[in-house]
């Protein structure tokens, strides 16, 4: 398979070792789909099968409902006070949502959840990201993508960047 390289480097553990004064007023560039619909950075995602289109300043409000749905779907529990509030000022200094999903994936919590197995890491990624079920080929080809040298994060990056995802997603802004 030929996966696409994030663009964004590793920042597992994001959210524990960013310096967001070093962010300032950064603006984040624009993620462009695969049909060449520029995108917010900061995109809404309510949940893997129902994604909130954003536009605009986002309120903080948005982000906390962001935030939320992020550990809704990815984590399946509740946001906890803290997590909260930290995820919220990290997409409030720029960090663009595909960089905060990432994140949640590649986190401890997630991997003590589902990372039992590479096949079961991914299998959990589909469900998770693509809302589906994936296919045995797809979980074996991305089994040896990752034993191939791609690894837990770049499946990850791939699986998120990818066009399926995209448009499951991160719809374009009407």
């Amino acid at each position: 398979m030929n996966h696409r390289k994030s663009n964004r480097g590793n920042h597992s553990n994001l959210s524990s070792r960013l310096n967001l004064e070093e962010l300032g007023e950064r603006i984040v560039p624009a993620v462009v789909a695969s049909t060449g619909t520029a995108l917010l950075g900061t995109a809404l995602v309510q949940t893997a099968a129902t994604p909130i289109q954003a536009s605009g300043n986002i309120p903080k409000s948005d982000f906390t409902t962001q935030v939320e749905s992020y550990y809704t779907t990815y984590l399946h529990r509740t946001a906890d006070s803290a997590g909260l509030q930290n995820w919220v000022s990290i997409l409030e200094k720029g960090v663009d949502a595909r960089t905060v999903i990432e994140d949640f994936l590649t986190s401890s919590e997630y991997i003590q959840k589902y990372g039992a197995s590479p096949s079961s890491y991914i299998q959990a990624l589909y469900r998770d990201v693509l809302g589906r079920t994936g296919a045995a080929p797809e979980i074996a080809n991305w089994v040896n993508d990752w034993n191939s040298g791609l690894g837990r994060q770049g499946v990850v990056n791939a699986i998120v960047d990818s066009p399926e995802s995209t448009t499951h997603n991160f719809p374009p802004v009407a």
